[in-house]
Order: structure tokens, then sequence, then C-alpha cells
């Protein structure tokens, strides 16, 4: 059964109409672009290793001539994106298929309506359609400031991904179109260790003496979805400076450091000519923005709210 037809019977599932503000974000409910997956057209999958979700990408009519064309994007353009879970095939075992669903998303250009995001409103929900779990307002500016690293593109990260059999005999094409695109370069500034919270000083490496920290829109307005997509990024960052590279919100009280394993306990293997290092990311959430049960706040609250992991990233 198509993708597509899958996902339009998820959505048939829900009640036609939904009073609840819960199905809402900036004025958008999922329930009235729940055709999407068969109207749209699929420009493009990301795979996100920090969240383990695998991410198909459409767009709408409006969305995808611009796209296609590399101009800005007219009132009325859309995205839209779906997120799985991936699973072990059963009858392919080296292979990890798309099982459940973790999340959608839309984004949508309304210049008139969305004036502080550079006319682009964002709408994140729950596989049921309820609004994911955070404060609205404060996740809206999250979305934009994190897409505000690529400005130059109209804030729009996905590019057009042409799966047509000429394509993939022209040089490259999909490579070239990329290249294009003037994308704006994030900037980093020297922070002294001194004037980091006391509970991220607590878990750097020893010797160190200055993390090299993100600067912008993003330290202004940090929620937990940006803390994670953001360590690629600080990754890259660690691994040019050969230091702990960070963002950390104004008010000190979330942050995300990554850096370099000093132990090398995790393998980190990696397709042929690349190299592949094993990371550490130190982070601390805000636990009332997280959808927790209630005990569950409270034994982070009593614990070390810091949460430590160790992942993969390519050089």
């Amino acid at each position: 059964m198509r993708l597509g037809v899958c996902l339009a019977l998820l959505f048939s599932t829900w009640a036609l109409a939904r009073t609840d503000s819960n199905y809402e974000m900036n004025g958008y409910r999922l329930e009235a672009y729940k055709s999407f997956p068969i109207e749209w057209s699929l420009v493009t999958v990301r795979y996100r290793q920090d969240s383990g979700e695998f991410r198909f990408v459409y767009a709408n009519p409006a969305a995808l001539k611009a796209l296609k064309m590399k101009e800005p994007f007219p009132d009325g353009a859309a995205f839209a994106k779906t997120a799985y879970f991936l699973e072990s095939d059963p009858d392919f075992t080296s292979s990890l298929v798309p099982q459940k669903v973790s999340r959608f998303q839309l984004m949508i250009k309304d210049s008139k309506k969305h004036t502080s995001t550079n006319g682009w409103g964002y709408a994140l929900f729950e596989p049921d359609g309820k609004v994911g779990s955070g404060d609205p307002k404060k996740i809206t500016l999250s979305c934009h400031a994190c897409h505000q690293i690529v400005a130059q593109k109209d804030f729009v990260f996905s590019t057009f991904l042409d799966r047509s059999v000429e394509s993939s005999l022209n040089d490259n094409a999909v490579a070239k179109f990329v290249r294009s695109f003037v994308v704006s370069k994030p900037e980093f500034e020297d922070r002294l260790i001194a004037d980091l919270p006391n509970s991220l000083q607590a878990h750097l490496p020893g010797k160190i003496l200055t993390v090299r920290s993100l600067k912008g829109a993003l330290t202004k307005s940090i929620f937990s979805g940006s803390l994670n997509e953001i360590r690629p990024l600080l990754a890259k960052e660690a691994l040019r400076a050969y230091s702990p590279a960070a963002l950390i919100s104004d008010d000190k009280k979330q942050f995300t450091a990554v850096f370099r394993d000093q132990d090398h306990s995790k393998k980190c293997p990696a397709p042929q000519g690349r190299l592949s290092f094993a990371m550490v990311a130190v982070t601390a959430f805000d636990v009332n923005e997280i959808n927790l049960s209630k005990q569950e706040r409270e034994t982070i609250l009593k614990n070390d709210p810091v949460r430590i992991e160790k992942f993969c990233s390519l050089e």
C-alpha cells in the first residue's frame, strides 16, 4: 500500500471537526492539511541522526515552483513534513524501515500574518493531531531562530531532490543545485569557561579554557527540540576548532555542548573515504517544557538535570 494512502487512513481516524485549541498552532490545524501526502509533491527526505527520525518533506504547488526556480517563496507556499521512527525490517534485518509516525510539521508563508518571523508560520503536531508539548510562542521563535541559519534561502532548509533517472546521469545535478544557494554561515565566538553555567563546567574535559559559543537569535529562544537539532552543527565546529562548541540560552538555564569523546569507548563506523568521530553531548533541558510525567520531572530535578549522551559525527 502506498505511503500516502497509509497516511490518509491515519488522518481519517480523527474527528471531522476539532474545536479544542490543543489541535491548533498559529492558526493552523493538521486536519485542514491532511491530504498533503497525496496532493502535494515529495521534494526531499532527511534522516535526523540525533532523534533517529526519517523525514519526508512535501511542498504544495506554489512552494514546489519556487523551490525549483530558486526564487523567494510567495504567500501561500507551504511545506509539510512527516517524521517516522525507524525499526529493523524483520525480513531484511540489515535495513531500517519507517514504522511509526513521530510527528507532523507545517511551514506556511503568509507575510501579513507572520510579520515577526519573516512571513513564515510554523506548526508542530503529535501523531494524533494535537499540538506538540511546550509553549507554542516559544517554539515558534525557536523554529524561526534555527531557520535563520538559511536566511539566504528564504529560511527554507529543503532543496529539491530530482529523482529522475536523467538527473542521476547529469553529473550530480542535485549537489550543484544545493551549491547554487549562498547559505549564511553560523557565527561562533570564544567564551571563557568562567562565563559558563556551573553545571556545564562540571562536565567539560579538563584543561579547557574556552568553548566555541554559537551567537545569534537562537540563544534567546530555545526549546528542547533546538538543543537536539543543533548537535550536528556544534559537532562540526568542535571538530574544526579542536574545542568544545556550545549553544547556551541567554539565561544560562538551557544548553547543549559537544566535544570529542576522550575515552574512545564508542565505535563509530564510517562510509569508505570518510572519517567518523565519537562525540559527547552535554545537555540541560527546561524540564517544564519537556513532555514528562510529574514523577519523571521530580526524579530529574532531584538528580543531575544534565544529560550526557554519546553519538557519532562524520567529518
